[in-house]
This record gives C-alpha cells, structure tokens and sequence, in this order.
C-alpha cells in the first residue's frame, strides 16, 4: 500500500528557487551563479546550525533538471577505528551502498527529502529578497555616483535597531512620512503617537512595513519593534478603507500568526537566532509572498488614496 504522499514544503521549492534566479539576472542583471553560491552557503549553514556534529555537507546543484540535493559525506574506515557516526561510515556499510568503496574514501549521504526541502524552501527565499535588496541599493549607487560634488539635503527616515543601519532619503522637497518622523521626533511614544491623526499613523505605517518587508519579511519587522504598531492599531481597518481590501487580510492573517506566537517572537535573539526565525514561522511565507507580488499595485493604490484625499495627511 503506498504511503501518504508528503506535501511540499512551505516557501519556494528548487524549481522556483530556478525561476527566481533566472528573472533576477535578466530584470536585474545579478548572475544566477553569484545567487546560487549564496543559497548553498546559507542551506549548508542551516543544516549544519541543526546538525552540529556533522561536518562535511554538500549540495549537488543540477541546473538541467533544476534541482537541488544535500549530501553527508563520511569518511570510510575499519571497524575498529569507526568512533564517529556523524562523520564515519564502516567498510562493510559502505560497500553496502556500492562495492567500489574502500578504506579512506567519501560517501555521499543523501539528506531527507522533507528536511532538506523545508530548510532550502526557507533560506532560498530569503536569500533571494537580499539580492533583490542589494539589487536595490546598486541602482541607488548608480544613481548618486552621477552627483558627486553636489549638495543634497538627506533625511534620516530610519535607524535600524539591530545594525545600526542608517536609512537616508535623498530628496529637493518635503514628503508626508518625512514630516511625520519630524513630528514625532524620530520615536513613537505615548507622547508623541497624538500628534498624528488616524491617517497619517496608516501612511507612516505603510512606510515602515514596506522598509522592513522588503528588507527581511516579517520576522525582521517583529524583531526591529514595529509588531505593536502595525498589528495593535487598525493598520489593517485603513488598508481596506483605502480599498485594499486583499492586502487588509494579509494584515489580519499575518496579525493571527503574530498574536500566537507573540511571546516568541518579540523575544531579544541574537543574530543567528534571528535568521533562524525564518524556519521557525514558515507561516509568514504566503502572507510576505503576496506582498512581494503585489509591492508595486499597493503603493500605487495607496498613492492615490492621498492625492484624492491630501487633506488627510497633511501636517
């Protein structure tokens, strides 16, 4: 009797792992190669963050039949001198795989199908998101390189917590969000959350989840501080208002996963920890997936909300 069939692991499986790649080199011009390099290293630190004792992993990559498998490899040795499981294979184990093998050879272990395609479904999408970041910020480059020798005047939008990362918007003119920082002094207290009206906190909110999602997904948006702003207040009520009604249950479905776990989530990780998350709450793959997808229709839906409304969200 057949068993029952597994199901495919949350996030992206090596077939869209492929895609995803193949679109990055041709809309951003980043070698599939330089990706995949990044995937591999960030699958095989995974496994072995989980594996500690393990210490020789590889990945075959078969670009032909766009796949992706992770191996063990142990070394072969006698009997009496086998004193390491996680390393060593016996002769007679191994000649059980293949006759070929002797004394001082590698075998290739291969790794469980459902494991390894939950921890490359994981790390291969965020690896990803980074190169579509560092995508990101060489347009930036190529964009300011042209000015050099000029004065620009820069707004500090944004001071990541964790790096201590600073965020600059390069502008000629005043913006809604910049303002609104201004207003709050750059912190969102009790005291200074008034002095913004219903709107005006749903814009800077928008602003916030957009840097942190396309950055590191919900996970990072959670660990920087902004959970309690986007999920305690009706971020999501404003969205559908604004008539984004589809990007409103994402807010809700992502709220619920947030309002389980919150405890977990919130708690001070440190940064191996924190990449670690991404496997933890595989949940927020889909809820970060339609955003991705959908980045550019929401910001344009709700750039137009506060053109037809600028009354609304001004200071």
């Amino acid at each position: 009797m057949k068993g029952k069939k597994q199901k495919d692991p949350v996030g992206m499986n090596p077939s869209e792992i492929f895609a995803a790649l193949a679109m990055l080199e041709k809309e951003r011009g980043i070698p599939q190669t330089f990706m995949m390099e990044k995937i591999i290293q960030a699958i095989t630190t995974a496994y072995k963050r989980d594996h500690t004792d393990v210490e020789n992993v590889i990945v075959d990559v078969d670009e032909e039949h766009q796949t992706l498998k992770m191996f063990v490899q142990k070394n072969v040795v006698d009997e009496e001198d086998y004193v390491d499981p996680f390393n060593e294979i016996t002769v007679a184990e191994a000649k059980a795989i293949s006759a070929r093998y002797e004394i001082g050879d590698i075998v290739n272990i291969p790794v469980d199908n459902t494991e390894f395609g939950r921890i490359a479904a994981g790390n291969g999408k965020q690896v990803i998101i980074q190169g579509l970041r560092e995508a990101e910020r060489g347009m930036v480059y190529d964009e300011f390189n042209s000015k050099q020798h000029e004065i620009l005047t820069g707004v500090v939008t944004r001071i990541d917590p964790r790096t201590g990362a600073v965020s600059l918007r390069i502008t000629s003119g005043s913006e809604f969000t910049d303002a609104y920082l201004e207003v709050i002094e750059g912190e969102l207290t009790t005291e200074t959350m008034p002095r913004l009206t219903g709107s005006q906190h749903a814009l800077l909110g928008y602003h916030f989840f957009h840097e942190e999602m396309m950055d590191g997904g919900f996970c990072q948006l959670i660990q920087n501080g902004y959970g309690p702003y986007i999920f305690d207040n009706p971020f999501a009520k404003a969205m559908r208002l604004w008539g984004l009604k589809d990007f409103s249950k994402m807010i809700y479905k992502a709220k619920e996963i947030y309002d389980e776990h919150k405890e977990d989530l919130t708690r001070e990780r440190s940064d191996e920890e924190f990449m670690a998350m991404y496997e933890l709450y595989p949940q927020f793959d889909d809820p970060e997936d339609y955003f991705i997808e959908n980045e550019e229709e929401i910001t344009a839906t709700i750039a137009y909300y506060v053109d037809e409304h600028i009354e609304e969200f001004l200071v």
